[in-house]
């Protein structure tokens, strides 16, 4: 086993395990209180979000290619009514 030094929000990893220290009282007595765990399920948690992030980076880009084919139908459609508001004042002429 190798030696590492811990301070808070800078733990120490060894063989797969986290070593962290939750808190230090110098008073009564000096005392440190460490919490050692291991999250075996961590890489699976980064995984699903990595994975999550992508499906909604996927369906923004979707939403916005659609929009895109949809705004132009609707400019024509908008333009088409212009003319055809033209014309009836032209045919009132």
């Amino acid at each position: 086993m190798r030696s590492d030094r811990i301070r808070p929000n800078s733990p120490s990893f060894q063989e797969g395990l986290g070593i962290y220290i939750k808190d230090v009282r110098p008073m009564p007595y000096p005392a440190a209180m460490i919490e050692v765990s291991r999250e075996p399920g961590a890489v699976w948690a980064l995984i699903g979000g990595l994975l999550f992030m992508a499906g909604m980076i996927m369906l923004l880009l979707f939403k916005i290619k659609k929009e895109e084919i949809a705004q132009p139908s609707a400019l024509s459609g908008q333009l088409s009514g212009e003319k055809a508001l033209s014309d009836a004042k032209q045919a009132k002429k």
